[in-house]
């Protein structure tokens, strides 16, 4: 059983200029309000929705800009190697949101730079323009540290349950049934045996149920362990099945609804799961069953049963 944790992060950086005004008020708060607005009026523009000011983005971009201050780097990746996802998860974020990070240097700087010059300044960077612009995203959090010194950091954060993975930004994610999530599942299975002469895997309604009985929601687990007693009972002599194999995979920040592009992601990797106890390319299996889950924040999770009839 894998648990690849798929994250999404666009990791650059911008160094600046001396600004070449002042924010009008120095309050961290008042400027994060206008750091948000200026994000949200980019978004609008390009029709995207408006983030929200999220509390544990803020912290995340406050200690990344404290520590970039107080130990001389700029960077992503703290001296450590630690990037913005450790660091959301860190202040209590999920690990199955997707996370983005801009970040911003000026030097020979004694006052906090203006909230519109910094929007713009990313929005002038291909990269860090393309994280505001993201598609998925929901929060926004803003840092700023060394208004006092001659070194000033800022930084952005941003998370969201991301996108199905596979499919273009802007893709309209068409929610897939169960009954069709089994079909695509068994077809792109399919077609990768044809190839090797293997007979298709025709699909059981009684696997395809204890699958969905099995695949969890828990962040934690993503077969229900409550379920485990079922699936070893399956290959009890006695049974129609000789023998009964799983496994299962989860991704983060891949989206908030069971599209074709997940199915068909999830299929891709069983398949290249290669050696592995449910490899579909096996040839002595006949019968399969295939469930997901998702939580609607961003995580998805997928159980695929293959079997062999008595």
């Amino acid at each position: 059983m894998r648990i690849p944790l798929l994250g999404l992060l666009c990791l650059l950086a911008l160094v600046a200029a001396r600004p070449g005004s002042a924010q009008a008020a120095a309050d961290l708060g008042t400027l994060r309000a206008a750091a948000l607005a200026a994000v949200n009026q980019d978004r609008m523009q390009h029709r995207l929705p408006p983030l929200r000011p999220d509390a544990t983005l803020n912290a995340a971009a406050q200690a990344h800009a404290d520590d970039m201050l107080r130990r001389g780097y700029y960077d992503h990746a703290s001296p450590e190697g630690r990037m913005v996802g450790e660091r959301f998860q860190q202040q209590g974020g999920s690990r199955w949101l997707l996370v983005e990070e801009n970040i911003y240097r000026c030097t020979g700087c004694t006052e906090p730079p203006d909230a519109r010059e910094l929007q713009q300044a990313w929005m002038d960077s291909p990269g860090h323009r393309a994280n505001i612009l993201r598609h998925g995203l929901t929060g926004f959090g803003f840092g700023l540290a060394g208004v006092r010194g001659d070194v000033v950091y800022a930084v952005q954060t941003f998370a969201g349950p991301g996108v199905p993975l596979g499919t273009e930004a802007a893709e309209p994610a068409q929610a897939l049934s169960p009954g069709a999530q089994v079909d695509l599942a068994l077809r792109q299975l399919n077609a990768a045996r044809r190839p090797a002469n293997l007979a298709p895997l025709q699909a059981s309604p009684g696997l395809t149920a204890l699958a969905r009985a099995m695949v969890s929601n828990d962040p934690e687990d993503i077969v229900d362990p409550r379920k485990m007693t079922q699936f070893e009972a399956l290959s009890h002599e006695g049974s129609e099945w000789a023998e009964v194999r799983l496994e299962s995979l989860r991704c983060g920040g891949c989206g908030v609804r069971p599209t074709a592009a997940d199915v068909a992601y999830f299929a891709s990797e069983f398949l290249h799961q290669g050696a592995s106890d449910a490899n579909p390319l096996a040839r002595d299996l006949d019968v399969a069953g295939f469930a997901m889950a998702v939580n609607g924040k961003g995580m998805k999770s997928a159980v695929l049963l293959v079997a062999r009839r008595r």
